[in-house]
């Protein structure tokens, strides 16, 4: 079957799946292509995060990152024409991780260095673990036909440490995710990237 094929077979399913599937209620309109509000759609969290958030934006780009201030989420340019099922995929992963940055956003406290890199680790920590949901909603509602995985380098281990649970699994599963995986604006390492933030701080 040829990639075309089975992207319109995904489509298809995923048309089904939601008329059968308490999990589907209102299929959210993204601006990132029809395949990926179908796909979305799957998730209840993610539909709803993005349903209660009509003030932001979201815009393909360059790279993926949440833009506070201007509220406005960019992920990584892809196209639904280009029937690539693993770019697909992953751009709703990059979603979910995104909108982790929109609804677990919050202020901390910039006392020195590190500390100021592992709250901001802890923050992408909660960005994977809405990552985790997302994917788990999608999974199930499609009747485990479809796997978005995680927008990572060590998804794996991202899991492990998530299902391991314990009270402070946001920022162990932060401080992997730090570790392990570099940003798509700077192609800098998380830590690194954080640290110079930290720097540049008046």
């Amino acid at each position: 079957m040829s990639i075309r094929c089975h992207v319109a077979a995904a489509i298809f399913l995923l048309s089904f799946v939601s008329f059968g599937t308490q999990a589907q209620t209102t299929v959210p309109t993204t601006g990132l292509g029809t395949c990926i509000d179908f796909i979305t759609s799957q998730s209840t969290t993610l539909t709803e995060q993005i349903n209660s958030s009509p003030n932001f934006t979201i815009a393909y780009g360059s790279a993926s990152y949440t833009d506070m201030p201007n509220k406005a989420v960019y992920i990584q340019n892809y196209s639904c024409e280009s029937q690539d099922m693993p770019g697909m995929y992953f751009t709703v992963s990059a979603l979910a991780h995104e909108f982790g940055h929109v609804k677990f956003n919050y202020s901390f406290a910039k006392t020195t260095r590190q500390a100021y890199i592992d709250e901001a680790c802890k923050m992408e920590g909660l960005a994977v673990t809405n990552n985790i949901v997302a994917r788990n909603e999608i999974w199930s509602s499609t009747q485990n036909s479809i796997d978005i995985n995680l927008a990572a380098s060590n998804p794996d281990q991202l899991f492990g440490i998530y299902y391991a649970g314990g009270p402070n699994v946001a920022s162990n599963v932060g401080k992997s995710f730090c570790a392990n995986n570099v940003t798509s604006t700077t192609g800098q390492n998380y830590n690194v990237y954080y640290g110079e933030q930290y720097d540049k701080l008046p």
